[in-house]
């Protein structure tokens, strides 16, 4: 669970539909400190899972 604020709060509302999440990449424990990184891993994890997400709903 992620208690910090995002744009995902800001769409939510904008089209009146709390079903919204965030994702991405990274380690929240590291998120905006010091030293902060984003493994490669994470990042081509992401992309893949963006890449299925955006492959079901533009091709339907």
């Amino acid at each position: 669970m992620f208690t910090g604020y995002t744009d995902t709060a800001v769409i939510a509302g904008q089209l009146n539909n709390h079903n919204c999440l965030s994702y991405g990449p990274g380690n929240l424990e590291l998120a905006h400190k010091p030293d902060e990184y984003v493994d490669l891993a994470d990042i081509a994890r992401c992309y893949q899972v963006l890449l299925k997400l955006a492959e079901q709903n533009l091709t339907a």
